[in-house]
């Protein structure tokens, strides 16, 4: 989940967190509505890997190419008072997600977007088992035009 979630200023507010990484209690109906479908979306996205696996050839020994992108877990890249304080959260550390990685021969790349052209900063992590992407790990930098952005 991005940093910016925990900024109260009247964008969208923090709907996970470690101890309920699929819905908050106590949220709108909205809100709930809209964090059951991305989790939702997520795990078919991450059993349609599951499905290409467990039907692909025995004596194929070309990997089902994966890739997901989410936002880079802030505890990686924001100071530690302030990963203390807002306690953020990130899909890459479930332990749903930890297992499918481990199963799957997984690696993560983090990286800043605005490397690429994003107009921010966009602190990233992509999973993938699509080695040609390594160059992408540790791609730093700010924005130009932008002293500091999340």
């Amino acid at each position: 989940m991005t940093a910016l979630r925990y900024q109260n200023d009247g964008g969208p507010g923090v709907v996970r967190n470690d101890e309920h990484p699929y819905k908050l209690p106590g949220l709108s109906p909205t809100d709930a509505a809209l964090v059951e479908g991305d989790t939702l979306l997520m795990f078919r996205f991450l059993s349609l890997m599951t499905l290409c696996e467990d039907v692909r050839a025995a004596d194929d020994d070309q990997p089902t190419a994966f890739l997901l992108e989410q936002p880079e877990d802030p505890a990686n890249y924001r100071d530690e008072a302030d990963v203390q304080q807002h306690r953020y959260f990130s899909v890459y550390r479930t332990q749903e997600w930890q297992d499918f990685q481990s199963r799957y021969g997984l690696s993560q790349f983090s990286f800043d977007q605005c490397r690429m052209g994003h107009l921010k900063r966009k602190p990233t992590t992509i999973a993938t088992n699509l080695t040609e992407l390594a160059q992408l790990d540790g791609l730093r930098g700010e924005p130009e035009g932008e002293a500091t952005s999340s």
